[in-house]
């Protein structure tokens, strides 16, 4: 018994112990920032094999093959919207305007602006019943969370294009209006968490599994005929509606996170029940340039407290000589403060006050004589805590 303890204690100081991941809202795209990916070949997908869940684990995805199609989702801070509670949007390669609202603790869908893809001109507008977070924090290994959200569109039968007719046939035109309804079930497991390696960079991540169950409805109403479910009835009647109405295939979406960085460093799609690869991203990450100019190499830059009531303290540590400007924006994109200083030494501190600002999200960023962008990160107004 005394040998086999011993074994195990041995065992246990010469394995390598991946730290646990936590992440914190810094992964939270803020207005101003832009989403990086590259697209994997799909040859590339043939080769892949999804790691089981575990504690400290390693993957290395190597330098992956991308085929030309490079998506930017740019993030920017919307006003007035008809999305209560939107606080900013983020707009992908295909037009699809998503929009989110901002906690301390989630980063939450609100609504979206978007076309079916066998209606690509016609575009259509919901809201998120409820708000779906797509983001949570703080985030550790092992939680879980189930949601169920439900979209609902209704569309005059006058206001459809004629190639909507023409796909849901003539008889389409003795009713009134559709109405199309996509329920969505979503549970998330933080499954896994260790060390990845891709594109020649080692990030610590956690690696979060969601399987996203979707149905889409579709109802019609006609004077004296209440809302009736035609969905059965168009995906037999026309094949062409049979992927876009209904059941559609379950999902398993794959997202390795890593603490600071506000994309996935690799997001993978899945088939549930099949387990094929769809589709890969991956972080396309900045490359050194040789214009840095002064503070971009080895600055750091802390804020405390966050949240702040009274001031709030900047202190910068590791800027090169020169001068900077401290900005702080509202969620609209709007000036607030603004403050320039040269750093006295390699430590500075620059205190904000802050007590006439309404309680909510900022942002701060720090740029330099160039006009460089050295960081931009968030800033809560609000209770400093007990």
């Amino acid at each position: 018994m005394t040998k086999f303890i011993l074994s195990l204690l041995l065992v246990f100081c010469l394995t390598p112990l991946a730290a646990q991941v936590t992440m914190s809202n810094d992964y939270f795209p803020m207005a101003g920032d832009t989403l990086k990916y590259n697209t994997v070949d799909s040859l590339y997908l043939t080769t892949l094999v999804i790691a089981e869940p575990g504690a400290g684990l390693t993957w290395d995805f190597g330098i992956p093959p991308i085929n030309e199609q490079r998506a930017d989702a740019v993030i920017s801070a919307v006003g007035d919207t008809s999305f209560a509670g939107a606080d900013v949007k983020i707009v992908t390669n295909t037009n699809t305007e998503s929009y989110y609202s901002i906690s301390d603790t989630e980063f939450n869908l609100v609504g979206i602006r978007t076309s079916f893809e066998f209606l690509p001109e016609f575009i259509i507008s919901t809201p998120a019943d409820p708000a779906r977070p797509t983001r949570r924090a703080p985030l550790n290994y092992l939680d879980t969370y189930e949601t169920v959200t439900e979209n609902t569109v209704t569309v005059s039968v006058d206001s459809l294009p004629p190639e909507a007719i023409a796909l849901f046939g003539e008889s389409i035109e003795n009713f009134d209006s559709l109405r199309i309804t996509t329920t969505s079930s979503r549970q998330d497991v933080v499954d896994a968490y260790g060390e990845l390696t891709i594109d020649d960079k080692t990030y610590s991540v956690l690696r979060e599994a969601r399987t996203e169950d979707v149905f889409i409805k579709l109802e019609v109403i006609a004077p004296f005929i209440p809302w009736t479910d035609v969905t059965a009835t168009l995906s037999i009647v026309d094949p062409r509606l049979a992927a876009f109405l209904g059941q559609q295939t379950i999902t398993k979406t794959y997202l390795y996170w890593s603490p600071e960085i506000i994309e996935p460093i690799v997001e993978i799609l899945t088939f549930l029940e099949s387990g094929e690869i769809q589709r890969m991203d991956y972080r396309r990450r900045p490359r050194p340039v040789s214009t840095d100019g002064p503070g971009l190499r080895q600055a750091q830059i802390k804020v405390f407290p966050n949240p702040a009531s009274q001031l709030a303290t900047f202190e910068f540590t590791g800027l090169e000589r020169g001068e900077y400007t401290l900005a702080i924006y509202n969620m609209n994109g709007s000036i607030i403060n603004s403050r320039t200083f040269s750093p006295l030494g390699d430590q500075t501190r620059v205190n904000v006050d802050v007590s006439n600002l309404p309680k909510g999200l900022y942002l701060y960023n720090l740029r330099n004589a160039l006009g460089r962008t050295i960081t931009t990160k968030r800033l809560v107004v609000g209770s400093e805590g007990p």
